[in-house]
């Protein structure tokens, strides 16, 4: 299934299963976002089509290829504007636990991040 998106003169199709998995990140030239080495190539492009720029985290089979808080806050900077995690790593059977994951949101607000609900 086939879903096209449209943002400020933009689109975006995706070629997923059910519905995508982002929304339009405020980003501006030069901002960057995170995420894992391990991320879906189309990824790097759903950021560059919004003007951004793909910054990759180094996450292998100790960290079961996701990010953590502690990754997050290591890798942030002042260009980064937020995190994007999405891996193929469901072909390893790994995902990151809810309260991971709620330590990695509290990580990006406190920094001024976005963040999707």
């Amino acid at each position: 299934m086939a879903m096209a998106l449209k943002c400020e003169g933009r689109h975006i199709i995706h070629m997923g299963i059910g519905e995508p998995n982002f929304t339009a990140a405020p980003l501006e030239n030069g901002s960057e976002v995170r995420m894992p080495n391990s991320s879906y190539p189309c990824n790097r492009h759903f950021i560059a089509a919004f003007d951004g720029r793909a910054k990759m985290i180094v996450s292998g089979p100790i960290e079961c290829s996701q990010l953590s808080h502690g990754m997050v806050h290591e890798h942030w900077d002042e260009h980064n504007r937020g995190v994007l995690l999405a891996s193929p790593s469901n072909s390893t059977d790994t995902s990151i636990l809810h309260s991971e994951l709620a330590r990695i949101i509290t990580t990006v607000r406190g920094k001024g991040g976005f963040h999707r609900r």
